[in-house]
């Protein structure tokens, strides 16, 4: 009877418990809850490219919980998405504080980085998103993006290798591998990479104005002049693409200037006609003036006597 007693006031003592837990239990539930639907509504906004909203929604989410990495690593996204590119660097290096081995917070980072042009903590970050995640296209192509801002050539030249070689079909990877080789004056590699480019994708206005700036370059104006018409008539009134089709045009309509006329080697000149009048010979002359005049001397001196006398 004691037992049963002591197992009643057990049973109603815990009763207690879970009726003053129990609110405390419900709003946090609640809170989660409240903190998902902000994040489920973040994620709806940025399908439908509600950029603004998103941020919002996943800005609430971030208040219920500090610590929510998906709604901060999202809202780091988002921000990319409006160029705040300071905004995302700072949502990107929480998530690495609460998770360091979120390969795409490396490299939400890096392209943040890349876009506030600096490229050796963006190289840094994209290597490290690669280092994690070595099959990841996104980390080379974006690395061989920060490593054009830097002016590193050859190395972009590589990143874009290793994107095409994941992914033989990436447009995007041959239009900069080609931006980096004509960067080089590897003009003939880069009008490959365009032509291929522009066979995976053959509405792309870019490439064509992109490739036809090549031909210029090697002075192939019809060439040129066709790739810029294939580009305005993907994309009418471009004026960059206008204004370089306008001067492919008058260089094509320029004939090329005559070459310069060979200037023949002219005839030596005919041999200088000194006459009698060598140096010897004034020489020899100023000597025997020189001789008279003394003789005239001695013989005057000697006749200087009989004049006396």
């Amino acid at each position: 009877m004691n037992i049963l007693k002591n197992r009643k006031g057990t049973l109603a003592a815990v009763t207690i418990i879970f009726l003053l837990l129990c609110p405390a239990g419900w709003a946090k539930k609640a809170k989660r809850d409240e903190g998902a639907a902000h994040f489920a509504a973040g994620v709806q906004a940025a399908d439908q490219r509600q950029y603004d909203q998103a941020v919002v929604e996943f800005s609430k989410a971030i208040e219920i919980n500090s610590k929510d990495i998906p709604a901060l690593e999202n809202r780091g996204y988002m921000y990319l998405a409006l160029q705040k590119n300071a905004e995302a660097v700072a949502d990107f290096t929480k998530v690495i504080e609460l998770a360091p081995k979120q390969s795409t917070a490396y490299l939400g980072r890096g392209q943040a980085e890349t876009q506030l042009k600096q490229y050796e903590p963006a190289l840094a970050d994209l290597s490290k998103a690669i280092e994690l995640k070595p099959d990841d296209l996104n980390a080379y192509r974006f690395r061989g993006f920060a490593n054009i801002g830097k002016g590193d050539w050859t190395a972009a030249i590589a990143d874009y290798d290793k994107a095409i070689e994941a992914n033989p079909k990436d447009e995007q990877a041959y239009v900069w591998r080609a931006f980096a080789k004509r960067s080089l004056r590897n003009y003939e590699g880069a009008l490959v990479d365009y032509g291929k480019a522009i066979e995976i994708n053959p509405n792309d206005a870019d490439a064509f104005d992109k490739r036809g700036y090549a031909y210029s370059l090697t002075d192939q104006w019809q060439k040129a002049i066709d790739d810029y018409q294939a580009a305005l008539a993907i994309k009418p009134n471009e004026p960059d693409t206008i204004g370089r089709l306008r001067f492919a045009q008058r260089q094509l309509a320029t004939p090329p200037p005559p070459p310069p006329p060979s200037t023949p080697t002219p005839p030596p000149p005919p041999p200088k006609y000194e006459g009698p009048f060598t140096p010897w010979t004034v020489g020899l002359g100023i000597g025997v003036l020189l001789l008279i005049v003394i003789v005239v001397i001695i013989v005057v001196a000697r006749r200087k006597p009989d004049v006396e006398e």
